[in-house]
């Protein structure tokens, strides 16, 4: 209905929203937990990323839309472009629940 041109209402259906989950671990290296630690994901989906560090309990935790393919990845601090997978760990995964990973440093 409209009146003097101004649109009153309008009709349409939203889709139902996206679950949203948590992906979220602890990070060790020769099995001591390491805080303050840069932890990258990347979510294959929608070509897009994030980064955090461990926090004090050395856990880490990012958030997720249903079905994403996520890539995490740690690096030591030495990393160079000649060194890369060496210094490197990646981890994937698809969210379809909270998940919960450990992950150990090279």
């Amino acid at each position: 209905m409209t009146r003097a041109g101004l649109v009153t209402r309008i009709d349409f259906t939203l889709p139902t929203p996206l679950a949203v989950y948590t992906i979220s671990g602890l990070l060790r290296r020769n099995g001591q937990p390491l805080a303050g630690t840069l932890v990258k994901i990347s979510n294959e989906l929608l070509d897009r990323g994030a980064s955090g560090r461990t926090d004090a309990t050395r856990r880490f935790e990012f958030r997720d839309i249903d079905g994403a393919e996520v890539t995490l990845e740690v690096c030591r601090p030495d990393v160079d472009a000649d060194h890369h997978q060496a210094a490197c760990r990646q981890i994937r995964r698809r969210l379809d629940a909270d998940v919960v990973v450990d992950l150990d440093l090279p």
